[in-house]
């Protein structure tokens, strides 16, 4: 019977060393889980970072497109502004006071016809009086 007793003590000394290495495999394996759900936080949030860098990324390159055809733009209208400058300044060099002379005198011809219209128009009323006296005097007797 002791042979049994010392069986039974070894056999239980053995299972409590097995309930202990259970047990740590456990601990092990709940520290490892616990491991993986911080990862798979940090996997989401390092997720959601390259979600917002691509769109960021994209959002930069449609700036830089359009700058870049601003650029153009401008470069354009610089170069028309290049190409018709010397043009223009030479046209204004030929330009000269003698053509604007007869332009001042039309203007004052015409400054001069607006203001018999205006006289005209004021007056209205008097021309059948003038045509009157215009007729009378010019009658032939």
């Amino acid at each position: 019977m002791s042979k049994y007793i010392v069986f039974f003590g070894l056999l239980l000394i053995l299972h409590a060393q097995e309930l202990q290495r259970l047990e740590s495999q456990i601990n092990d394996s709940l520290r490892k889980l616990e491991e993986i759900k911080l990862n798979n936080a940090d996997i989401m949030e390092l997720d959601r970072l390259r979600t917002n860098l691509l769109q960021k990324e994209e959002m930069l390159k449609v700036c830089e497109n359009n700058l870049k055809l601003q650029e153009g733009s401008s470069a354009f209208w610089n170069t028309v502004k290049d190409l018709v400058q010397p043009k223009l300044e030479e046209k204004l060099k030929t330009f000269n006071t003698e053509t604007v002379v007869p332009n001042i005198t039309t203007w004052d011809l015409l400054k001069n016809t607006t203001l018999l219209k205006d006289t005209i128009k004021n007056n209205w009323k008097d021309i059948p009086r003038q045509i009157v006296i215009y007729f009378t005097e010019n009658e032939k007797p």
